[in-house]
């Protein structure tokens, strides 16, 4: 192994472990009650679009774009919950929202563009 198969290994573990980690602090933003992900939320959701641009396929893009959409929601409902103080009208801002949030990351990251084949197809 020359270095620069080496180098190249290196990066390939590193991207792998920066994933995971992004991943790991998500679930654990999502699953604290401090409300964390209202602060980490704009610095989050730009990077799980990133990763879900880049992702090599339709299930691992799907997988970037509903921890961005969750991420979304909670920022949502806490902003929304600071401003009114009615955790109903909160949940479903938050709601809304995601929604929007949601399409947009569809529209943007190319998820419809690696749909599975569709029965009778010849692909």
């Amino acid at each position: 192994m020359n270095g620069s198969e080496l180098a190249r290994d290196l990066r390939a573990v590193g991207s792998v472990l920066m994933r995971i980690g992004v991943v790991l602090l998500t679930l654990l933003l999502l699953a604290s009650i401090g409300g964390g992900m209202a602060l980490a939320a704009p610095v989050l959701v730009p990077i799980h679009w990133f990763l879900a641009r880049s992702a090599s396929s339709g299930w691992t893009r799907g997988g970037w774009i509903f921890l961005a959409v969750f991420s979304i929601w909670e920022a949502a409902w806490i902003y929304a919950y600071v401003l009114v103080q009615n955790e109903t009208i909160a949940v479903f801002t938050g709601l809304a929202i995601s929604l929007f949030g949601a399409m947009a990351f569809v529209a943007t990251t190319g998820v419809h563009e690696t749909a599975p084949p569709t029965i009778g197809s010849t692909s």
